[in-house]
């Protein structure tokens, strides 16, 4: 559900409705938070929902910029947008291998809130964090049209 959501976003941002993209911005948010606690409460948590989620939110990352810059058409959002997919393709790679280095070593992370299907590590950008990045910069760079 939280995948739709982002790819009808990612469909507004890219046609310059950015109302109704950050409302579904918003609503992909929402769901994400909530569909691990939704399997985990209903006794459906497994790693491939895991997996699947960090792919489906992963897929949002890289198609909600993109679609953005995408719609704009302008060369330098266009260069701007692949310095930061770069920079998240790294912070990804990182991430990823700490996490698995902290299961191998059957290490736990107390800084994480939350269950998830692996260990995750603490980084300096998180949910949130991301939430409210994507959300002031898409107000600040594509303002609603007057």
């Amino acid at each position: 559900m939280g995948l739709a959501a982002g790819i009808v976003c990612a469909f507004f941002l890219y046609t310059g409705d950015y109302r109704q993209g950050f409302l579904f911005w918003i609503i992909n948010r929402i769901l994400d938070g909530l569909d691990g606690a939704v399997a985990r409460e209903g006794g459906k948590e497994s790693d491939l929902g895991g997996y699947v989620d960090i792919v489906a939110d992963f897929a949002v990352y890289a198609i909600v910029p993109l679609s953005l810059a995408a719609g704009k058409g302008e060369p330098a959002l266009l260069i701007a947008l692949s310095c930061m997919l770069a920079a998240f393709y790294v912070n990804a790679a990182s991430w990823m291998y700490l996490s698995a280095v902290l299961e191998k070593r059957n290490a736990s992370n107390p800084g994480v809130q939350g269950e998830t299907a692996v260990i995750m590590p603490a980084g300096i950008i998180a949910g949130t964090e991301t939430l409210i990045i994507y959300s002031v910069e898409s107000s600040y760079l594509f303002p609603a049209p007057s």
